[in-house]
Order: structure tokens, then C-alpha cells, then sequence
């Protein structure tokens, strides 16, 4: 599961560094993707299973419908893409 966060822009460095220390101190399998939306300055903190990613999910998807590797294109660097 992914679980997302809102936070003030310019705390959002700061806060996503210290649910990684949580994390880590809890020793559980999940990392931190974090973010600035360019339009409104919000900071945005997402919490996904470690390992699993855009790439993970869209070679998935990839293999699922068939396509070579070099049929698709992405954008964006967050989880909330």
C-alpha cells in the first residue's frame, strides 16, 4: 500500500528525512518519495513498499499487456504520477 502526505513546501526536506529515520529505527520494508508541487509549493511525501516503484509497476503493466520494452514512455518522478 502507498500512504500520502500533504506538508508545508518548505518543510517537506525535513519532514519526509524523519518518517525515513522512523522507518528505519522500525526496520520495516517501505521507503520515502518525496516532492515539491511546482504549481502550489505543497510538499508532498508519499510512503511506498520498498522496491516497488515506476518502473516496477510499469514493467508489470508492460509484460501483462504484452509490449516490448521500448513501447512505452513515462513521465514525472513521484509516486503520485
Amino acid at each position: 500500500f502507498k500512504l500520502s502526505f500533504y506538508s508545508a513546501g518548505e518543510r517537506v526536506a525535513e519532514l519526509a528525512s524523519r518518517v525515513e529515520e522512523r522507518l528505519a529505527e522500525l526496520d520495516v520494508p517501505y521507503c520515502v518519495v518525496s516532492s515539491r508541487d511546482p504549481f502550489n509549493g505543497d510538499g508532498l511525501i508519499d510512503v511506498l513498499p520498498r522496491g516497488v516503484n515506476k518502473a516496477y509497476a510499469l514493467a508489470w503493466w508492460r509484460e501483462s499487456q504484452e509490449l516490448g520494452d521500448r513501447s512505452v514512455i513515462y513521465a514525472g518522478d513521484s509516486g503520485n504520477d
